[in-house]
């Protein structure tokens, strides 16, 4: 945030505007991670059901 607000202070405008992107970047790589971490869980669930029925095939 401290970087965000230099931006501004030194850059006038276009600080504001590279401070704009930049936190819209991080909020999206924030929720990407979000999903992605979400999206492991699921995979990891369904091997585990995958592994636990074809131990009981055996």
């Amino acid at each position: 945030m401290e970087e965000l607000i230099e931006y501004l202070i030194s850059y006038g405008v276009l600080g504001f505007i590279t401070a704009y992107f930049l936190c819209n970047d991080y909020k999206d790589r924030e929720t990407y991670r979000q999903f992605m971490s979400e999206l492991m869980n699921k995979v990891n669930e369904h091997e585990r059901r995958i592994t636990a029925l074809e131990d009981e095939k055996k």
